[in-house]
């Protein structure tokens, strides 16, 4: 419209578009839009604090719960994109990290269909990362390994009566990596990676990522993850001893 800034303007920094001032356009268009919507009437819309993404908060009475929406900028056909989600502190809002979390979604979804209907493998992943709180070990890291895992241990040996034996492999894996401060990528340069989810050819070639690589060169955070994992045993042990 005359007289309103572009959207170029809105968005862009330069000629570069900026993280947080899309945030902050699309949690303004948030705002107005909800006050269009039938459920406006009976639920009350929050929007909480956030420089990359749109989060909001949802209540009636009672009820409640919160959700965050991230932005996108897909890569070609393929199924990286540069995202919003949280970047290390004084990274500039015109950088968007590449991220290769859509192409392992459908990397789990890939393995749903093709595993036993009573597969324990989500359910030994949502143990451990209950079981990781307050330890100092990613919940990323603990993704990564059990991908490994599901992609060399025969998904016929995931079912319901195994899931004590592959949580005790996820925890042997990720001790063995963080011994040996390696632990490859999953999806950058893996072989093993299925063709049937579109990557960039330059990612299918690279040479895997390491992901503990900053463990190689500082011992203090080598101690520290190493201190970590010994947490995340105690924490499995008290889960199980408490019957929960």
């Amino acid at each position: 419209r005359k007289g309103e800034p572009s959207l170029l303007h809105t968005l862009c920094s330069g000629s570069y578009l900026d993280v947080q001032k899309t945030a902050q356009w699309f949690c303004r268009f948030v705002r107005v839009a909800w006050l269009l919507l039938p459920q406006s009437r009976h639920w009350r819309l929050t929007l909480l604090p956030s420089s990359r993404s749109c989060r909001f908060q949802l209540s009636k009475g009672q009820e409640s719960f919160k959700a965050e929406m991230i932005f996108g900028v897909r890569r070609g056909d393929s199924d990286i994109f540069a995202g919003s989600p949280a970047a290390e502190v004084g990274t500039p809002s015109t950088t968007w990290p590449e991220t290769c979390a859509v192409a392992e979604a459908k990397f789990f979804r890939h393995i749903s269909r093709q595993a036993p209907r009573d597969s324990c493998h989500c359910k030994c992943l949502q143990l451990l990362s209950r079981c990781r709180l307050g330890v100092g070990l990613s919940s990323y890291t603990l993704k990564t390994v059990l991908m490994h895992l599901l992609s060399s241990v025969p998904l016929t040996r995931w079912r319901g009566r195994d899931f004590p034996q592959r949580t005790m492999d996820i925890l042997e894996r990720l001790r063995c990596s963080l011994e040996t401060k390696g632990l490859q990528h999953f999806v950058i340069g893996n072989e093993r990676f299925p063709a049937e989810i579109p990557l960039p050819s330059d990612l299918r070639l690279a040479e895997p990522p390491n992901l503990l690589q900053q463990l190689a060169s500082d011992p203090d955070a080598h101690a520290k993850a190493l201190q970590g994992y010994f947490g995340l045993v105690h924490g499995l042990k008290q889960v199980l001893l408490s019957g929960h």
